[in-house]
């Protein structure tokens, strides 16, 4: 059985937010490097997707190996949006031979697509909750003093 509670964040998306919670960082865990590739089956609309992921989100915060999870939630969009139009094109309901109505196949396809979305994009950080939390580190501003700490000279 696994741990219980929410999923532990990555320890950049945790200091990306300020570490709300003070409890210590774990400053031995692996950092991931790279930046996610995205794979050749990812184009049309999952590519639109993956393009704008990637480029609204920090700078460093997904890694080559986050390439698979991306692709899955740019996967899902797409069949969520294909699906969509399915059922705006058929409707909801579907009649049988005899004439007895049941859902079109289409709804169940939708709605399994959303749950994959909600589930990967909180893994991802890309849900409106995790947004607002999201604090991008202060950039220091320099001093107008710098110069003068960073000059040589004076008595030896």
């Amino acid at each position: 059985m696994g741990a219980r509670g929410p999923q532990k964040k990555p320890n950049k998306l945790k200091r990306l937010e300020g570490n709300p919670g003070r409890r210590p960082i774990n400053d031995k865990a692996p950092e991931p490097t790279g930046r996610p590739i995205k794979p050749p089956y990812v184009k049309g609309y999952a590519g639109k997707v993956w393009k704008a992921i990637v480029a609204s989100m920090p700078d460093g915060l997904y890694s080559t190996c986050d390439t698979s999870l991306l692709a899955a939630y740019c996967v899902a969009a797409d069949l969520h949006r294909h699906s969509t139009m399915m059922v705006e094109k058929d409707g909801g309901v579907a009649f049988g031979d005899g004439g007895a109505p049941y859902q079109n196949p289409w709804v169940s396809i939708l709605n399994r697509q959303a749950q994959l979305l909600a589930t990967l994009g909180s893994r991802l950080g890309l849900d409106p909750a995790a947004r607002t939390n999201l604090k991008a580190p202060e950039i220091p501003k320099e001093s107008k003093f710098a110069d003068l700490i960073t000059m040589s000279g004076g008595k030896k």
